[in-house]
């Protein structure tokens, strides 16, 4: 498995932004975490 650095826009209680890396096999490790922004969250509902 390769190392990296990655952002994922999930949903909690709102939509959020989180920047993570996975430098182990079975551990992510949270580098940042936010409320996205007004774009990100027509990314994530899908609103081009």
């Amino acid at each position: 498995m390769e190392s990296g650095v990655f952002d994922v826009i999930g949903k909690i209680k709102e939509i959020v932004f989180v920047v993570c890396t996975d430098r182990k096999e079975d551990t992510i490790r949270i580098i940042s975490a936010r409320k996205a922004t007004k774009k990100e969250e027509e990314t994530y509902y899908g609103d081009y």
